[in-house]
């Protein structure tokens, strides 16, 4: 077996020929324009960036008991491409072609090995399915809590499993909502656009129910994988409108206002309510007209348990004793935006040393139609104390502090269902202990 002659660095930036055997392993390769011209054609670029550890008889030239060992080296070894410097040094055509192959070759080197048909030839002893090195994006946990019934914000698009290994989807956008909130909270890891989601509450690899979970889960657990900066971001294919009668198009419109009107109203409400500084006039406006009544809840169950309610049904408590007090205090009202709005002082006890406390600004209304009425209307949730008047007359907030005061004692006695118990959570806004954050 005859060894293979290597070029010196010094030679080979001098510009001599390579030699016999190199040369025969390149026979497609073409010759550099006669006109001096330095830019080289695709093919002598890939066999240029191929480590010289991959030519044919390199590895049968050592001991058998060192191929392996040799084979594991190259493949964890960093390709001359990934120095600083390299593709600055190539003319500009030839370097926008070699960057365009960079992520396959930082994925996985034994691509370039398998260039031309070359390929290591081995000792049969040496195992065929030695690792390759693979690009391993950072992953991190995102909790997104639709506060007062407001959104995620995420715009997303389904990336199949036949384009990937397992179903994912990436973010292509975020608005206010859930994920903007989160941003600002938690810096460190925020997410953006480029962005995978890998899993949505424990659902991974069918896009198609990460999606619908997104969609309508209250707290949506997410792992997300980091996207490549400068990747390509993939965008949802746009029904064309054109195609169909005035009728439809005047309806998906209507729909669509809707739906953007009540996000906005569910947006301001949250704004009010997890802010304690001053709030601009826009928020107070689009909260005055807010109703959790229209906001479909799911998973109930779920949700009151990230604040410490255990219950077996959405309709029955478990055996567990209760781990968390919701205490309600009401003392003052305030005058914003042409409305009465009553600050509801929340407190939640989580069972251990650590609690929650928050205002929630509500409306006389709100209070009646979203709450008062929610509960009357389950005979179990009759608290036997009378509900403020109609317009707010004198002695309204003493009879609101009351009738709150029992109601925070329905729900520690549970004599309020679990159902209930969240549509009360979700209605004051509560915001998610900082255990369920991490």
């Amino acid at each position: 077996m005859g060894e293979e002659l290597q070029l010196p660095p010094e030679a080979a930036a001098s510009g001599e020929s390579n030699p016999p055997e190199e040369a025969a392993a390149h026979e497609d390769v073409p010759e550099a324009p006669a006109n001096g011209e330095s830019n080289p054609p695709q093919e002598a670029f890939l066999d240029e960036i191929t480590p010289p550890e991959a030519n044919i008889g390199y590895a049968e030239s050592m001991p058998p008991d060192a191929v392996a060992e040799h084979l594991e080296r190259v493949l964890e070894s960093k390709p001359p491409e990934a120095e600083t410097g390299y593709l600055q040094s190539k003319p500009p055509e030839a370097a926008a072609e070699l960057e365009s192959k960079l992520p396959a070759v930082g994925r996985d080197i034994g691509a370039l090995m398998q260039k031309d048909n070359m390929a290591l030839e081995v000792d049969a002893a040496v195992p065929a399915d030695l690792p390759r090195v693979k690009h391993t994006a950072r992953e991190w946990r995102v909790v997104l809590h639709r506060l007062c019934g407001c959104r995620t914000g995420l715009a997303v698009v389904l990336i199949p499993a036949e384009d990937q290994d397992v179903g994912k989807l990436q973010i292509t956008g975020i608005a206010e909502g859930s994920a903007l909130y989160w941003n600002e909270s938690m810096p460190d890891a925020s997410i953006k656009a480029g962005d995978f989601i890998v899993a949505v509450n424990d659902i991974s690899g069918d896009e198609e129910e990460m999606a619908t979970e997104l969609r309508s889960a209250s707290i949506v657990y997410l792992r997300v994988q980091e996207g490549s900066k400068d990747g390509p971001i993939r965008r949802p294919e746009m029904v064309a409108l054109a195609s169909k009668s005035h009728g439809d198009r005047m309806r998906i419109a209507e729909k669509e206002a809707k739906e953007a009107c009540s996000q906005g109203r569910c947006i301001g409400m949250a704004n009010i309510t997890r802010t304690d500084g001053p709030v601009e006039d826009r928020f107070w406006e689009a909260a005055s007209e807010w109703s959790l009544c229209g906001i479909h809840m799911t998973e109930e169950c779920k949700f009151i348990e990230a604040f410490g309610f255990r219950a077996a049904t959405k309709e029955k408590w478990g055996q567990e004793p209760a781990k968390a007090v919701l205490e309600l205090e009401l003392d003052n009202h305030i005058e914003q935006v042409g409305h009465t709005w009553y600050l509801i002082r929340c407190r939640l006890l989580l069972g251990t040393q650590d609690e929650l406390q928050w205002t929630a600004p509500r409306r006389l209304q709100q209070l009646r139609s979203d709450l008062h009425d929610v509960l009357q209307a389950d005979f179990r949730a009759n608290l036997g104390v009378p509900f403020a008047l109609t317009g707010g007359p004198k002695g309204t907030t003493a009879r609101l502090k009351a009738w709150l005061k029992a109601l925070a004692v329905a729900v520690k006695n549970r004599e309020v269902s679990p159902e209930l118990t969240a549509h009360v959570l979700m209605f004051l806004g509560a915001p998610l202990p900082a255990a369920q954050l991490k």
